[in-house]
């Protein structure tokens, strides 16, 4: 497959670009709100939480693509182009592999190699998208993952090996997904995510069934799981795809960052979890990487004439 089926290019004026940016810090922020539900299910294993989170993101996708749309969802999810459903199964990937990262290996491993997913995505934008990375994005990229060395400690065990391996195919599918947002059709974009989410729901089953766990922990957690998928995983993902249509792939990634850095945050107001210097400043980074990309990008951007 070649660059040019992969996307075709397109020119955004910069209020397009900010609208972009502003999607995908929002997104991020309601994103980091999950924290709450994930707290409030203890008894709910990974398996189980990812399932009923699953449902919920289809079913509240599947309303709003049958209201606003008029028509079947399943029917839009058929005439998804082919670059549509890799994008699905790299988002689905990324979702599953990343519980799965955190049950096998430590948070600093995982939150470290998950944040190498800008720099693949700028390894591959240019032969795939055709998107140059100027040097004050590395530089914002280079920013922020020492604002993740800085906030984990940069620690890898080598006896999680396994852990890691997964935590890094975590990452790269993520940079997948965004990849393929961009050479994606506009209309294709708002029923992948109810692939994504029929996908991750098979994956969340198959997994509770060779485990041999129960359908749910308890009603209640089970309650709380689909309302996290069906109002803040629905609602952040939706806002993901929106701005993917304004600013580039790399940009995308590493503003997506925001809920890594809100997470600490709401544990420190509402769990009294109180976040040590180095998160401190390694949040700092982060939020600085954010904001240079963001301005910079805008700054550069040409507004296209209009017919």
């Amino acid at each position: 497959m070649t660059a040019q089926s992969i996307a075709e290019p397109t020119s955004t004026t910069r209020g397009q670009y900010l609208r972009g940016c502003t999607y995908v810090i929002l997104a991020g922020v309601i994103l980091s709100l999950g924290v709450f539900c994930i707290r409030n299910a203890t008894a709910s294993s990974a398996w189980q939480y990812i399932f009923w989170r699953a449902a919920g993101f289809t079913t509240a996708l599947v309303i709003l693509a049958a209201v606003r749309d008029a028509r079947n969802p399943l029917r839009q999810l058929v005439g998804l182009g082919p670059m549509a459903w890799i994008a699905c199964v790299c988002m689905a990937t990324s979702q599953v592999t990343f519980v799965y990262s955190i049950k096998a290996a430590t948070f600093a491993e995982v939150f470290l190699i998950c944040s190498l997913a800008p720099l693949m995505v700028a390894a591959l934008a240019w032969p795939l998208l055709r998107e140059r990375m100027g040097w004050i994005t590395a530089v914002a990229i280079i920013l922020a993952l020492a604002g993740v060395v800085v906030m984990t400690g940069g620690e890898l065990q080598s006896q999680n090996a396994i852990g890691q391996l997964i935590a890094l195919l975590s990452a790269f599918a993520f940079a997948g997904y965004t990849l393929c947002t961009r050479g994606s059709k506009p209309q294709d974009l708002d029923a992948a995510l109810i692939g994504v989410g029929i996908l991750t729901a098979i994956a969340g089953y198959v997994a509770m069934h060779f485990a041999e766990l129960p359908l749910m922990a308890s009603p209640v957690e089970a309650a709380i799981a689909f309302m996290h998928g069906a109002l803040i995983l629905a609602a952040g993902l939706f806002l993901f795809g929106q701005g993917s249509r304004y600013i580039p792939a790399v940009t995308f990634t590493l503003l997506a960052q925001a809920e890594a850095v809100l997470s600490p945050v709401w544990g420190y107001l509402f769990f009294a979890e109180t976040p040590t210097s180095a998160t401190i400043g390694g949040g700092a980074l982060i939020l600085s990487a954010v904001v240079i990309q963001a301005l910079a990008g805008g700054a550069t951007q040409r507004p296209v004439s209009q017919p």
